[in-house]
């Protein structure tokens, strides 16, 4: 096997030592880092230049850095009255996710002199007759394989309910400037979480998932720190079903 070279980046602290309620939480500092997502301009020449944005504090802000030239986080002020659900870079450019569902992009470049990135409203916020009535407890980004921007909303009875009962998938339309439902993902599969949302092309030979199949697993929510993994699955958006999946060995 060969030997790789590995290094670290120290980056500096997202919460500054002084704030009160970093002190108050401190316990449970890491459940207020909701998200990252990462941009490497030259990953083969400069692994170590990269850019992230988070998702961090009790009200889900933004927040970016610079490896390069930043020697702190820069924090960015939201459009729209809501929180932050997930952050993804898509085609050259970083797009954020409300909890309403509304959708903003911006650009961070590495020669950009601006101290704040031009936030460009995609989407408004716009609650659907089946969310005013159920509880949305997640939006999450995707893109898929075949180049789409894809939302997933995961639904849940209530907030104390610590049980998916639903998902549904939508399209980004760039021209009508809208959230288009889709029923269904064809020879893919999605793949959920805090962690990142991935989608898989099942008509591979390499892979042994299920068509049209949403895997999730159970996200880390600030509702119960001691709760542990539990609302774990896979979801047929034909069938409208839930299964337990199992590991490959």
């Amino acid at each position: 096997m060969r030997n790789e070279e590995r290094s670290t980046v120290h980056l500096p602290p997202l919460f500054p030592p002084s704030d009160a309620l970093v002190v108050k939480l401190l316990a449970y500092r890491e459940y207020y880092v909701m998200k990252f997502t990462t941009f490497t301009p030259d990953p083969v020449l400069n692994p170590n230049d990269f850019i992230m944005v988070a998702i961090y504090g009790p009200s889900c802000e933004l927040a970016y850095i610079r490896t390069s030239k930043d020697a702190a986080w820069t924090h960015i002020p939201s459009l729209l009255d809501a929180y932050y659900s997930d952050v993804l870079y898509y085609n050259d450019t970083f797009y954020a996710l409300y909890d309403k569902g509304g959708l903003v992009a911006f650009d961070i470049s590495e020669d950009s002199s601006q101290a704040q990135p031009i936030m460009k409203l995609i989407v408004r916020n716009r609650m659907t007759p089946a969310e005013e009535n159920r509880y949305v407890c997640r939006r999450y980004l995707v893109e898929s394989y075949k180049g789409e921007l894809l939302q997933v909303q995961r639904y849940r009875e209530s907030r104390v309910a610590h049980v998916t009962k639903e998902f549904k998938v939508f399209k980004l339309s760039f021209d009508q400037s809208q959230w288009v439902e889709i029923n269904y993902l064809e020879d893919e599969a999605l793949f959920i979480g805090d962690s990142t949302s991935v989608s898989v092309d099942t008509s591979s030979t390499s892979t042994q998932c299920q068509s049209n199949c949403i895997y999730f697993v159970d996200d880390k929510d600030t509702i119960g720190f001691d709760v542990g993994p539990l609302d774990c699955g896979v979801y047929n958006l034909k069938t409208r079903s839930f299964s337990v999946f199992s590991v490959l060995m």
